[in-house]
């Protein structure tokens, strides 16, 4: 279970902390509930583990700031809360901090497949004023699968995540990472590349310039294709001070590819580079009868 979208994230979706943070924690609980009643090992995410003893619950939040939108100059600051449970004799999972929330089906040394819950950026002219004239883009929730293996345990670990809108015109979004993973005493060192993938209504829900909607010259028409997003790369640092305490800082960069860096929107209004910066802090308890 993870925080930090897109992008990472995303999660691993970005930005919008007001609205963010509270979509998330109400969809979080309809995805863990589901978790709950599937009789796989109990990991973070699997509610079930609340109702054994000496459960060990974790909970915390990130904070960060990264562009407002896809393809945005501006920043903007975003939150995400975080909670996970396991068994007591469970070690904790490791996890990038732009993995969407997830909860697993699947959970074996090497393999993990599950649900997973991405929440997708928004847009709106409050953003940005040159963008007044086009096509409002709400926050939205996506739904899918997730799949990732550990080629080498503990060491490199390979992800996919495959989301679609819970709208049908939201689309179809793809994620793909490897990572690295390396511990010394308290410290873990993680970091890898990142490529993210759209189906045409995903694209041109957000590089889409309808003609109707053109208020600034420096938009043209334009219609996004599906295909490559972007690609980039993440590094993280965790820390953990004593058994409960952990903090975890992360850097990740994408760069808009394709039609997504072909869009007006990127090209003459923002950028096609995005750099996102985030910290948490997590709070381990063991629960005992």
């Amino acid at each position: 279970m993870g925080a930090i979208d897109e992008t990472g994230a995303r999660a691993r979706a970005t930005r919008a902390a007001a609205v963010r943070a509270p979509a998330v924690a109400a969809l979080a609980l309809a995805v863990l509930a589901s978790a709950a009643l599937d009789p796989a090992p109990a990991r973070a995410g699997d509610l079930s583990a609340l109702f054994d003893p000496g459960t060990v619950v974790s909970v915390g939040g990130f904070a960060g700031a990264g562009g407002r939108f896809q393809g945005a100059r501006a920043a903007g600051l975003w939150g995400l809360p975080y909670a996970s449970f396991r068994k007591a004799d469970e070690r904790p999972d490791w996890f990038s901090p732009d993995d969407a929330l997830d909860a697993a089906l699947v959970d074996e040394r090497a393999v993990q497949a599950g649900a997973v819950l991405d929440v997708r950026s928004g847009r709106a002219a409050h953003d940005d004023r040159s963008l007044a004239g086009l096509p409002r883009r709400p926050v939205a929730a996506g739904l899918g699968l997730f799949g990732a293996v550990w080629p080498v345990e503990d060491v490199l670990r390979l992800r996919a995540e495959v989301t679609q809108g819970l709208r049908a015109h939201d689309g179809l979004v793809a994620k793909l990472g490897a990572d690295l993973v390396g511990t010394a005493g308290r410290v873990t060192l993680s970091g890898g590349p990142r490529l993210v993938l759209g189906d045409a209504a995903a694209m041109r829900l957000d590089f889409d310039v309808p003609v109707a909607a053109i208020a600034d010259p420096r938009l043209t028409p334009y219609r996004a294709a599906g295909g490559p997003r972007s690609v980039g790369a993440i590094v993280a640092l965790a820390y953990a001070w004593s058994e409960a305490w952990q903090t975890i800082g992360s850097v990740r960069y994408d760069r808009l590819v394709a039609a997504a860096a072909g869009s007006p929107i990127v090209r003459r209004l923002g950028t096609p580079n995005d750099v996102t910066v985030g910290f948490g802090a997590i709070y381990s308890v063991r629960i005992d009868p």
